[in-house]
């Protein structure tokens, strides 16, 4: 019983993580804390679920290899984040986790694209018109990190010029 939950960078898998984590109490661990860590140590504070945010930067097949088959020794559900799955190499790994139920989160539709900006200006308080939302929604790549950078530089763009943003502003930025 384990969970791969795939998605890019910004696209909510941490969040998810978050929102399982307070529903069922258990602790997520970044990949630097289980370097740091004794595995022993880490599934005795881990009660029924285990979970690691961006696992696929761990860079060592043989601990996480290690961490799964602990998991399914003691019975304990294993939550993985990650954007990729194919950066792993060790056979025995890949095999296993070939096997383990996925969840992917998809990239962002237009509509999507339009939800998140709209949450990332109201976020970081600018009020940026509808209809440069929509031209944004248009003409910004489908990456959640791309949206995300996006956001970042009208904010910064407003912040430095002081002045509400103009679609003429946007079109010169992009």
């Amino acid at each position: 019983p384990n969970l791969i939950l795939k998605g890019e960078g910004f696209s909510g898998k941490t969040h998810l993580l978050n929102i399982f984590s307070n529903k069922y109490a258990f602790k997520i661990y970044s990949c630097e804390e289980v370097k740091s860590v004794d595995i022993s140590e880490l599934f005795s504070s881990c009660g029924k679920f285990l979970a690691i945010d961006d696992v696929d930067n761990l860079h060592d097949d043989n601990l996480l290899f290690h961490i799964y088959n602990t998991a399914l020794e003691n019975g304990v559900f294993l939550l993985l984040g990650l954007k990729d799955v194919d950066v792993f190499e060790l056979r025995d790994l890949v095999s296993r986790l070939r096997n383990v139920i996925r969840a992917q989160i998809k990239s962002p539709d237009t509509d999507m694209i339009k939800i998140l900006l709209s949450k990332g200006f109201s976020k970081r308080q600018l009020k940026i018109d509808a209809k440069i939302v929509d031209y944004l929604a248009l003409n910004v790549a489908r990456k959640y990190a791309e949206v995300e950078k996006v956001i970042g530089k009208i904010e910064e763009f407003a912040f430095q010029n002081k002045k509400k943003v103009a679609l003429a502003d946007i079109k010169e930025m992009m």
